[in-house]
């Protein structure tokens, strides 16, 4: 049949023009020589283009519309409709609707001046003619504010991210073709000299800080402890003098820091070594019995050997108290402390109230009183690491001995008390 024939021709025209187009070698010559009136062909098939893309996208209000100059609208519509042979329009010119400061002209109006398009339509006007500028509004009026549509939003920010990453590629280009003079490189080497002096300068200073401290503490344990020798022999009548010994004095008293002077320690690992190995000596810290009881009362804590328990006591009651770490629902600081009031008789505020940590159990809270907010963080800083490890040791599995019989793990923190004792007696090395 001629139909069928036909048919087939068109479609093997179509396939070689496509063809020819992906591969960039399409030209209306082509058209000329199979004496197809391109003009005609291609202002046909933009009209059919525009009249589906308005029947599916219409312009509605309060959606992104895209203005677009009514002149070039002008033009564009007598090319499809043939009138005395009109060629295509030109590149979209919008700039004849903004002054030299990009806003709108004065007294402009709808339709003499622009006309509206949705945003299918603009794309597809803008895929084919190019040009621009692109002006949108949220409104159907050129006078409102103006918009962004999500394809421009995402291409300024295409456009954006491309001119950071092409001057970050020429700073690095031209950093590299630095280093190719020897003058840059033997500038470079001083400059790392330099730092490399000054990383160890900071090092030293940071160690003889450090020794310092512990020679203000040794001296301030050795005044202390004549002081309290001092009261002693005063309050029992005793005439033996006071005699302040010369020697080193016991490693209980001499090779800790205090929470004072670890509150002070800015390095984590550093501040956490020297408060497990305080606690592991034992401090005295003060302890609120309840909320309602604003008198503090001084106790002795200290951790077991790993890490799983604080236990404290008094003279007293001398049989030791303690709680599980990794029980505690939370731990805060508190500044000041809250206390509860009986009756409706408010409770009367002091200094000793000013920094707290407070541990909550299901049961009960522990309320530790400490003399400066140095010390109440390191308390804070030292229990909440223990406290989040004694949870992950409750989150193993459980263990089969050689006999087949199932052993629950115990809570504990001795792999961070094991390591923090470990780096300890390097340093006292």
């Amino acid at each position: 049949m001629p139909s069928d024939r036909a048919r087939d021709l068109v479609l093997y025209l179509s396939r070689i023009i496509q063809l020819l187009t992906y591969r960039k070698l399409f030209s209306t010559d082509i058209m000329a020589f199979l004496e197809i009136d391109y003009c005609k062909l291609r202002s046909e098939e933009e009209a059919l283009s525009a009249d589906a893309l308005n029947r599916i996208a219409p312009v509605l209000d309060g959606s992104i519309v895209f203005l677009v100059d009514s002149s070039w609208m002008t033009q564009w519509r007598n090319f499809v409709l043939d009138k005395d042979g009109m060629s295509p329009p030109g590149p979209i010119s919008n700039a004849d609707l903004l002054d030299d400061h990009g806003r709108p002209k004065k007294h402009m109006v709808v339709p003499r001046h622009y006309r509206f398009l949705s945003a299918a339509a603009w794309k597809f006007f803008r895929l084919i003619y190019r040009g621009g500028p692109e002006i949108t509004r949220n409104t159907k009026s050129i006078y409102a504010p103006r918009v962004f549509s999500p394809e421009m939003a995402c291409l300024k920010v295409q456009t954006f991210v491309r001119g950071f990453l092409a001057r970050s590629h020429a700073h690095r280009r031209r950093h590299a073709m630095g280093f190719r003079r020897p003058i840059m490189e033997r500038s470079f080497e001083a400059m790392e000299t330099l730092q490399l002096t000054e990383r160890k300068m900071q090092t030293i200073r940071s160690l003889v800080e450090l020794k310092l401290a512990q020679n203000r503490h040794l001296a301030a344990v050795t005044i202390q402890q004549a002081y309290k020798r001092y009261m002693h022999r005063v309050l029992y009548a005793d005439d033996v003098p006071v005699k302040v010994e010369s020697n080193v004095l016991p490693d209980v008293a001499a090779d800790y820091f205090t929470l004072q002077e670890i509150g002070l320690i800015e390095d984590d690992a550093a501040r956490l070594v020297q408060f497990i190995h305080t606690m592991q000596k034992g401090v005295a810290i003060m302890k609120l019995s309840s909320r309602y009881k604003p008198t503090p009362k001084l106790k002795f804590f200290k951790l077991d050997r790993i890490g799983s328990q604080l236990m404290w006591t008094c003279k007293a009651k001398p049989s030791p108290k303690s709680i599980v770490l990794a029980k505690c629902k939370r731990i805060t600081m508190e500044s000041p402390v809250l206390l509860k009031s009986v009756l409706g008789i408010r409770s009367k505020q002091t200094a000793a109230h000013d920094h707290g940590v407070v541990l909550t159990l299901v049961d009960k809270e522990v309320v530790l009183l400490a003399d400066s907010a140095c010390a109440g963080n390191a308390l804070f800083f030292g229990l909440q690491v223990l406290i989040k490890e004694g949870k992950e040791s409750m989150k193993a599995p459980n263990l089969y001995d050689q006999d087949g019989v199932m052993r629950r793990q115990l809570v504990h923190a001795k792999d961070v008390v094991r390591q923090a004792l470990a780096v300890h007696d390097d340093l006292d090395m």
